[in-house]
């Protein structure tokens, strides 16, 4: 759109406002279909100015897989953990134990997110949506395989066979990348999961829980995943198969298979970590 402005010609680059219209259409164009199981990972400051901001891009995934499909996002609560592994920014050693004490026991319906963006957070909300009973690293759901995706969600094997990242690989999911890269492909640490040898760096954490009725802190033992390479290994999957990212309102977006994907993790793993 073009205007005149003190007798010289403006051109008008703001882009139209994003619709939840708009949104289904991208999202079939990228290739999401009715039935399908979405894991999604978005960047709502990527996709840009949508109408109704996270309202309408969940409503948008909603529609786009519909009543037969299901969405997954990740719910992390990760400050219910042992303080003794923060680093962003660490507290003094000798708040370790107030905190421990202290700190609200997990609830999957109240429990805020930390650090995963205000699609997931307003998900996490929504009529319908169910969640998993991992103090750290849950997951939501919503639509036909909700409640058997989150229904199993093992405290020492947060990514592993016995999560709801067990379950998409083998109910066959894809991974939606919507605006966001595989730095937050949170589906590559199953993966690590994969892969898990007496060497592996292991590191004891924590979190507060509510256990027979009652709450407690509980520590364990878990791996320390690494997300360092994630972005790499992404990058070298697409590669393989041809991938041609494509856009969402404005964000540059992928859907791929998540089989394929963690099967090719596992060996590039292996092979270049």
């Amino acid at each position: 759109m073009a205007r005149w402005e003190k007798e010289k010609l403006v051109v008008d680059s703001t882009p139209s406002p994003i619709t939840k219209k708009q949104l289904v259409h991208d999202l079939k164009a990228i290739g999401v279909q009715p039935g399908d199981i979405l894991s999604v990972h978005s960047s709502m400051s990527k996709i840009g100015w949508v109408v109704g901001d996270q309202v309408t891009v969940i409503e948008a995934l909603m529609e786009a897989v519909s009543e037969r499909g299901t969405i997954v996002m990740q719910a992390h609560s990760t400050g219910n953990s042992d303080p003794r592994n923060w680093n962003f920014p660490p507290v003094p050693e000798k708040w370790w134990e107030t905190i421990r004490r202290e700190m609200p026991p997990f609830r999957p319906t109240i429990t805020p997110l930390r650090n995963i963006g205000r699609v997931p957070e307003l998900f996490r909300t929504m009529p319908g949506v169910l969640r998993s009973n991992h103090p750290q690293v849950s997951c939501t759901a919503w639509g036909k395989h909700a409640k058997r995706i989150v229904k199993v969600h093992d405290l020492t094997d947060s990514y592993g066979d016995k999560s709801p990242w067990g379950v998409l690989y083998r109910l066959g999911s894809k991974i939606l990348l919507l605006g966001a890269d595989h730095e937050s492909n949170t589906a590559l640490h199953y993966a690590e999961s994969k892969i898990i040898t007496p060497e592996t760096p292991k590191q004891i954490t924590g979190a507060a829980i509510i256990q027979g009725g009652e709450r407690k802190w509980v520590s364990w033992e878990e791996v320390k995943y690494n997300s360092d390479d994630f972005k790499e290994l992404g990058a070298a999957f697409e590669k393989s198969i041809g991938y041609e990212i494509t856009k969402v309102g404005q964000a540059d977006s992928r859907l791929l298979p998540m089989r394929e994907l963690i099967d090719f993790a596992i060996d590039w793993i292996l092979q270049n970590r």
